[in-house]
């Protein structure tokens, strides 16, 4: 009596795995929230703090960011007109490429344990004090 169903049941576990999402960060007022899918890292159209991308970012590559909380905190955010389906590479190029408009910089501490520091870059930027992981 099972046999027949086998069939359906194995092809309604992959359509489930397939559609899968993880919440990366919880939607707040100005965004939806950040998942990760099928399609790689979904960031929604809206407003997103320095922080919360880097966040974002780092808990979908499985690695730690290096920065100074009030630093970053004290950035301005950016503001996506749609929404961004990024894979491994363009997650990490679109994080680059974001705090290097806030005159910022992500280095490698320790690139095969996934560690890496965000630092202020410019002729005035003081040395800051790494505060958080």
């Amino acid at each position: 009596m099972l046999r027949p169903l086998a069939p359906w049941f194995v092809t309604l576990s992959l359509t489930a795995a397939a559609n899968a999402q993880q919440v990366i960060a919880e939607a707040t007022a100005t965004r939806g929230p950040i998942v990760a899918g099928r399609d790689g890292l979904v960031l929604p159209a809206g407003e997103f703090s320095v922080p919360q991308l880097v966040e974002a970012t780092a808990r979908y590559l499985c690695r730690n960011y290096l920065y100074d909380e009030a630093s970053l905190a004290d950035l301005h955010g950016f503001v996506l007109q749609r929404a961004v389906a990024l894979d491994a590479c363009g997650a990490e190029e679109i994080l680059y490429s974001l705090l290097a408009t806030r005159a910022h910089v992500v280095l490698p501490v320790d690139e095969h344990r996934g560690l890496f520091a965000i630092v202020p870059i410019g002729a005035n930027a003081p040395p800051l004090p790494i505060t958080s992981i």
